[in-house]
């Protein structure tokens, strides 16, 4: 398989004193008590649940230029990934270290619809989301 697509998968206790575990394909979680650590090929993080970044994007929907404020992500290497709704990855951004609050991406050249983009980075849990593309 050529492609890849990045989905969530969510795992919850109802009992304090409970294990849970999870698998799904080639990402497995486990936990008690302590973060959980996610695996997947090629990638291990650690995921810290007070450690959940988070990002705004405007004008939403956009017709040109979408602004990513990445202000919480400050200091952090991030990778920016766009994806359309079939998971098709479009646009990857790798930036280094983020100096400055505010990232742009010219969306113009794509067709009306409905992406989302997602936020990478070590240490922390993915944060994605929707952008409408509005053509004129």
């Amino acid at each position: 398989m050529n492609s890849c697509i990045d989905m969530g998968l969510v795992l919850t206790n109802t009992q304090q004193q409970m294990t849970s575990s999870a698998t799904f394909a080639n990402l497995m979680v486990t936990g008690a008590q302590q973060a959980p650590t996610a695996i997947r090929p090629g990638i291990e993080q650690a995921l810290e649940p007070d450690q959940t970044l988070d990002f705004r994007v405007y004008p939403n929907p956009v017709a040109g230029v979408l602004q990513v404020d990445l202000n919480a992500y400050l200091g952090r290497r991030i990778e920016l990934a766009l994806l359309n709704m079939q998971g098709q990855l479009l646009l990857v951004r790798e930036l280094g270290e983020v100096g400055t609050a505010i990232e742009q991406l010219d969306l113009s050249g794509l067709p009306g619809g409905v992406y989302q983009l997602q936020v990478r980075t070590d240490g922390a849990a993915l944060v994605s989301r929707r952008v409408i593309v509005h053509k004129m």
